[in-house]
């Protein structure tokens, strides 16, 4: 009974043995799925907050387009003025004979004529400029005394001549069109006639008041228009012909004027 007793408990325990083993072997069974009734979580809202802390965006800060440096300026400044001078007024007394007698008025003596005038200087301050001037006009003869000229076959023209001191103000020294206002005064002279039979006047620039634009090409050159009303009087008349010179002193002085316009070229402006 005890060999057959022992035999039978270890055939008990093999077989568990072995269903132990193949349990092992089997895959594990799925989990279950849920229920189709189950309720789903909703999805986030497309405007809620978002997982996890977010900060606020970093204020705007404006910045300013950069500037253009000022255009005003100190220190060595050049124009060169030119255009059409009228003269108006008269150049000697009445009674005064000249080269051709009789007539006073300035528009039986000369004409229009083409100035050429360099204007040197500093401008002091970008507003203040201080410089003088000289100038040189030509023209041909006029009235009463281009008539003359014709008669004699003789080619007349006048020659005017100016030399001063002047200042001008800027009105915006800073920006790219800048007008500007200035004044002068100095001496000048005036030949009319032919080389056989001169007549030169002397005398006194009361005052230039002269006013233009300028119109900023870049930080070297400007250029725009000019007006100059000159107000002078001529005190000396030298008469010079072929027979000898004459000299004198004109009594009763009388005023005269010259209106000039033109383009203006500053360097350095």
């Amino acid at each position: 009974m005890r060999p057959r007793l022992a035999l039978s408990c270890m055939s008990f325990f093999g077989l568990l043995t072995a269903a132990d083993a193949r349990a092992g072997d089997e895959p594990a069974p799925p989990p279950p799925e849920a229920s189709p009734s189950a309720p789903r979580p909703a999805p986030p809202a497309y405007d809620g907050p978002l997982d996890g802390p977010r900060g606020a965006p970093p204020a705007y800060t404006y910045e300013p387009l950069p500037q253009p440096p000022a255009l005003g300026r100190r220190g060595f400044q050049m124009a060169v003025r030119s255009g059409v001078a009228f003269p108006v007024g008269t150049f000697r007394d009445r009674g005064d004979p000249g080269i051709v007698g009789g007539r006073s008025e300035a528009r039986h003596l000369v004409g229009p004529q083409i100035p050429l005038t360099l204007d040197v200087g500093a401008k002091v301050t970008k507003w203040i400029f201080v410089g003088g001037y000289v100038s040189f006009a030509a023209g041909l003869a006029a009235g009463d005394l281009s008539s003359s000229c014709d008669a004699l076959r003789l080619d007349c023209r006048s020659l005017t001549f100016r030399v001063g001191a002047q200042v001008t103000y800027a009105i915006a020294p800073d920006e790219r069109i800048n007008p500007w206002l200035g004044y002068g005064l100095g001496y000048s002279s005036i030949t009319v006639g032919d080389d056989g039979a001169d007549v030169t006047y002397r005398g006194f620039d009361f005052g230039h008041f002269v006013a233009g634009l300028d119109l900023r090409l870049s930080r070297t050159f400007g250029l725009g228009p000019f007006v100059d009303f000159t107000i002078g009087k001529y005190a000396s008349r030298t008469i010079e012909t072929a027979a000898g010179t004459i000299d004198g002193d004109i009594s009763g002085r009388s005023f005269h004027y010259w209106l000039t316009i033109g383009p203006r070229l500053t360097i350095m402006p």
